[in-house]
């Protein structure tokens, strides 16, 4: 609020009055985030939520008003359709900065329509993945396995940082194909504690799609991946030699890929290095850490 004593001299910081924040519907309470990082800054915060996810934010901004209703007084909630370009251009004209989360696509078209001097922080389109060493295979393997489950359970692989895939190194007593019969073991634990959410017709027909094409292409012995479950219940497993990281159907869609050595992740990390974002790593040291990092990881944790 005032100015104080730095290494640099005195300084101040001022944050923005009016932060905009648009919201996608994959994760239900990710505007917490930009809710309390703009309170913190002590700027107002107005947010469009999404048409699939409409609940979250405006009981999140009642509750508020229960606690504190002079702090609840800087909030707002809204929505519009996504083509109504004039209320749209209202809104980006009327804030100092915008925080908006959702697929390339339509960050872009944001993009294009924003006044040129609005500052920004785009949240677009991240995937994640788990690596697992030959090291790490040397102990709990139900445990390890169990981890796992739950991190491509957890949000149905709809969050940012959620695994597509998981890159398993060569061991002489754990195949991949015993990795992931245990995996999907544990998956069907998970489904009993987190019930897998409802889909659509349109995400249910991606995932028999890919099912099917996969169980296809093994049939005809034109590639090595085996299909070990496909359960829209407790989610689908797959052992797919030919891993490069790629957006999976979602909703517990689990692909083994197995590697002679760590090094051989890496090929097929790097055709995608922008869009990376989270690693659930085990078995792995220090120089490989630093090798995901400069590919473009911006978070490395265990399972």
């Amino acid at each position: 609020d005032g100015f104080i004593d730095s290494p640099k001299g005195r300084v101040i910081a001022v944050g923005p009055e009016l932060i905009g924040g648009v919201f996608s519907a994959n994760i239900p309470a990710l505007p917490h985030l930009t809710i309390m990082r703009a309170l913190l800054v002590k700027a107002a915060c107005l947010g469009r939520v999404s048409r699939g996810e409409p609940l979250y934010l405006p009981l999140y901004c009642r509750t508020i008003e229960q606690v504190d209703p002079e702090l609840a007084s800087c909030l707002a909630v809204l929505w519009w359709p996504s083509d109504d370009q004039a209320v749209e251009a209202a809104f980006l004209g009327g804030i100092d900065h915008l925080i908006a989360y959702g697929g390339d696509a339509a960050l872009s078209a944001i993009r294009s329509r924003a006044p040129e001097t609005l500052r920004a922080t785009w949240h677009g389109h991240r995937m994640g993945f788990a690596v697992v060493g030959r090291d790490a295979l040397a102990g709990d393997l139900e445990y390890l396995c169990d981890r796992l489950a739950y991190d491509f359970t957890v949000f149905d692989q709809h969050a940012c940082l959620a695994p597509q895939a998981v890159y398993l190194e060569d061991h002489p007593s754990v195949s991949a194909e015993r990795f992931a019969r245990l995996l999907q073991k544990a998956l069907a634990r998970w489904a009993v504690e987190l019930p897998a959410r409802t889909l659509s017709v349109e995400e249910a027909t991606r995932s028999r799609a890919a099912v099917d094409d996969a169980q296809l292409s093994e049939a005809m012995g034109l590639t090595e991946t085996r299909v070990l479950s496909g359960d829209a219940i407790s989610g689908v497993v797959m052992v797919a030699p030919d891993g490069v990281l790629a957006p999976t159907p979602l909703n517990r869609f689990v692909r083994v890929v197995p590697v002679s050595t760590l090094d051989d992740v890496l090929p097929h990390l790097e055709p995608v290095g922008r869009y990376l974002q989270c690693a659930a790593v085990a078995g792995v040291n220090d120089a490989f850490r630093r090798r995901l990092v400069r590919l473009g990881v911006t978070r490395l944790c265990p399972p």
